[in-house]
């Protein structure tokens, strides 16, 4: 009985680690593009300035992860946005002031992603990651002082679902949306094999 038991228990588990994606000696590397920033969404413009406009300059994911149980992943997501930010206003002394900034925005987070659809070609999952944003921003004004900003948050966090499709075992394609560094994310994955590490996907 007991013998049945655990033939049972391993089948289950060997079931829902079937997929190409899911095998031990594979660890995956995922690099993207975001287009759409939650700053451009959400920003808001300064009182009395005029022109205000936020553009949208780069968005890029590097991401690593590994299957650790079943249909669970764990991994790293690196992100860098950039933005930019120019508006004018009139003072008091009726001068208009251009106004220019440059934002830089970097995280660091710790992911979870949970696969729930699982076939031979796509995969559709969720993830949810936690960790660390460093900002900065660079103001340019045609009658102030330039001047920097720096601002660390210990916490900031997001939660994307993504769909993978898979032409080959090592070659794979990423799509994301969600609440990220930007509201879309397209890429590719590589696929790195066992201890030697190299990687058979290719780009070309």
């Amino acid at each position: 009985m007991l013998r049945d038991t655990i033939s049972l228990v391993r089948h289950a588990l060997r079931n829902m680690s079937n997929s190409r994606y899911f095998q031990d000696d594979k660890q995956y590397i995922s690099v993207g593009y975001g287009y759409l920033s939650y700053y451009k969404l959400f920003s808001k413009s300064p009182q009395n300035a005029q022109d205000y406009k936020v553009v949208d300059k780069v968005a890029l994911f590097l991401k690593y992860d590994k299957s650790i149980y079943g249909r669970l992943t764990a991994g790293l997501n690196l992100s860098y946005a950039k933005q930019t930010v120019t508006y004018s206003t009139n003072d008091s002394l009726t001068n208009l002031n251009s106004a220019e900034i440059n934002r830089d925005a970097v995280n660091l987070l710790f992911r979870l992603n949970l696969y729930f659809y699982d076939k031979k070609y796509l995969n559709i999952y969720s993830g949810v990651g936690l960790g660390l944003r460093y900002v900065h921003k660079k103001y340019n004004s045609s009658i102030a002082r330039d001047h920097d900003s720096q601002m660390m948050f210990p916490f900031t966090g997001e939660f994307t679902v993504g769909a993978r499709i898979m032409p080959s075992d090592d070659f794979h394609f990423f799509v994301e949306t969600g609440l990220a560094q930007s509201l879309f994310q397209a890429g590719v994955v590589l696929a790195i094999h066992g201890t030697s590490s190299h990687i058979d996907g290719s780009l070309f």
